[in-house]
């Protein structure tokens, strides 16, 4: 968690709380929408300890300490019917929690995409994708339906989707991810936290479990054990106790149980259990032979003969790598 003001890192929401209350007292509504694209998106709330600054009644929720204001204090100016523009979060724990719906998550970041998805209003008449403000489903429509091979950054048009990719790649004006403090931009965020240790002296970030305190150096393993061990959104194999990240994965360890083998190869008639692994025989078919031998130049169809020759060949060469 980043503060927009000092751009101090905080890894516990009601840590960052009390540095807001005690190192920002001058923050106000119209500096806070400065900080999100100048109102055009939703400003994010924390309305732990929610109370009238008038009389300190406690509230739930944004718009009964409105109609309270309105109704008890005389400001018959305010208007509830209004859209306010603003996400709800309650930060008052170590868990990452949803105000709306309780539900927990591993990291902020994923809580305010999923807290984002309660307030979707706009969506696309394409893709049937949903975004929360019209400025956001504008610039989907452009990017992802204009039939145009754009770069989202500066918006150059290419002729073909290949020499869009190579462009992102070299231009670094165009990399997402940006260091804040020396300004320097990075195709990747793992490459971006490599430059914050390596130059600025960062400590290595380190993720701890909050439920369990099992710790991870990097992003995946960690979303991957916190979904698998401490959601309900993992996908459980109806055979077995192995839990999957997605339902993929699970359908696809589930055919060694059920011995079923859907796929059959249209040249030999060779069924498989998976689609990966029917493409990965369809190379046997193949005149193309895009795995050789560094050492005597043989080739082969599937990286697997490939490995097999080498343990069989060439064993005791110490350039072998299983």
């Amino acid at each position: 968690m980043l503060c927009v003001y000092c751009h101090e890192e905080f890894s516990e929401p009601n840590i960052y709380r009390n540095h807001m209350d005690e190192c920002h007292k001058t923050f106000t509504v119209s500096t806070a929408f400065i900080h999100c694209g100048r109102g055009k998106e939703f400003l994010k709330v924390d309305i732990t300890d929610l109370k009238c600054r008038i009389c300190s009644t406690p509230f739930e929720n944004l718009q009964d300490i409105a109609v309270h204001i309105r109704d008890t204090h005389g400001f018959s100016e305010i208007n509830t019917d209004c859209e306010i523009r603003m996400q709800l979060y309650r930060l008052n724990s170590e868990k990452w929690a949803c105000a709306l719906c309780n539900e927990k998550f591993a990291t902020l970041v994923q809580l305010c995409r999923h807290t984002t998805s309660h307030y979707h209003k706009y969506t696309c008449d394409v893709c049937g994708r949903m975004y929360v403000t019209i400025e956001a489903l504008r610039y989907h429509t452009r990017c992802s339906h204009s039939g145009k091979n754009v770069c989202r950054k500066c918006w150059t048009d290419f002729p073909t989707s290949e020499l869009k990719r190579e462009h992102v790649k070299i231009s670094k004006t165009c990399w997402n991810f940006c260091c804040i403090i020396c300004g320097e931009r990075f195709v990747s965020w793992e490459k971006k936290q490599k430059h914050l240790t390596e130059v600025h002296g960062r400590e290595k970030k380190m993720y701890r479990c909050r439920d369990c305190d099992k710790t991870f150096s990097a992003r995946k393993p960690f979303y991957k054990h916190y979904k698998l061990v401490h959601s309900d959104k993992s996908h459980k194999c109806p055979f077995c106790d192995f839990k999957f990240a997605s339902k993929k994965q699970m359908e696809d360890h589930r055919v060694c149980h059920t011995g079923e083998k859907p796929f059959r190869c249209d040249v030999c008639s060779k069924m498989f259990p998976r689609k990966k692994d029917l493409q990965q025989h369809l190379w046997v078919h193949s005149e193309r032979k895009q795995f050789v031998c560094d050492i005597c130049e043989k080739q082969f169809a599937q990286k697997s003969s490939l490995n097999g020759h080498m343990k069989s060949y060439h064993h005791e060469d110490s350039t072998f790598k299983n």
